[in-house]
């Protein structure tokens, strides 16, 4: 009997919400863990993140020149994050793509 072939890129289509940062973040890290184990195939998360201003390695609170308070304060939040690069903001109507692949 033949095996079902395995599709070589998964789509998780997730924009018909709002994703918070931090679950999308550890979404991914499980998705990574799985494809290194080979239990996943590549996969593309497409999403949009409830406001958030992620400040990559390069950036810093002082990017906010009004002060980190001037955005929390509208609901938006701030998260330190492991990857190059200085701030950037996300946001509602800006469409997310992640792609998690075997390396």
């Amino acid at each position: 009997m033949a095996s079902a072939a395995r599709p070589v890129l998964a789509v998780v289509d997730l924009t018909a919400g709002l994703v918070g940062y931090g679950a999308a973040l550890r979404l991914q890290e499980r998705l990574a863990d799985l494809r290194r184990e080979g239990a996943v195939p590549d996969t593309l998360l497409l999403l949009q993140h409830e406001p958030v201003y992620t400040v990559g390695k390069r950036g810093s609170l002082a990017d906010f020149r009004n002060g980190v308070e001037a955005v929390t304060s509208r609901g938006a939040a701030v998260a330190h994050v492991p990857r190059g690069g200085e701030t950037i903001d996300h946001g509602p109507g800006q469409l997310v793509a992640y792609p998690v692949l075997a390396q």
